[in-house]
């Protein structure tokens, strides 16, 4: 496909100038090809009139429709460990107990809207609580694990299921 055959096609589609786009490299002029290294200069160049990451980062992801993998650099292995510490925290609280009268207690206690349920922030708390060290992508990665039903929200029963029956998994 020719290079004025995907520009039309590409500003038929989202209705954009891709010609606007192309016109920024030099090669792309000539012989219709991009270079890896003409693009990363580019890119480069154009990251240098952003004050801040985050804008640079915004404007890239929504010119290509993109998002930055918010699991990225979270391990498994980690996930386990500090799944295990906050278990162990939480199962002291509780004196070693799984009755629901005294894990519905200890909910209640990071529940601090009293909603029923654990927001982000709500659970993010916890390891504030009970003095876990842990990065908020690990944070974001374990309650993604315990908020089974995936509605963004950890539910009581997602949460006694967990320390009762799931711990380990």
């Amino acid at each position: 496909m020719e290079l004025s055959e995907v520009t039309s096609t590409y500003q038929s589609q989202n209705g954009e100038s891709v010609a606007q786009f192309i016109s920024n490299f030099e090669n792309a002029q000539k012989n219709g090809w991009i270079g890896k290294q003409e693009f990363f200069d580019y890119y480069t160049d154009l990251s240098m009139t952003f004050t801040h990451d985050e804008q640079f980062i915004h404007f890239v992801e929504t010119t290509w429709g993109l998002n930055e993998d918010e699991e990225a650099g979270v391990f498994k292995e980690q996930i386990g460990y500090i799944t295990n510490a906050l278990r162990l925290k939480l199962r002291t609280m509780a004196n070693e107990s799984s009755e629901e009268f005294v894990l519905r207690n200890i909910f209640k206690d990071f529940d601090l809207d009293r909603s029923g349920n654990l927001t982000m922030t709500e659970f993010g708390g916890i390891f504030h609580k009970l003095a876990i060290q842990c990065e908020p992508k690990y944070v974001k990665a374990i309650f993604r694990k315990f908020d089974t039903n995936k509605n963004g929200l950890i539910e009581f029963e997602e949460f006694a299921n967990w320390m009762i029956y799931d711990a380990y998994k």
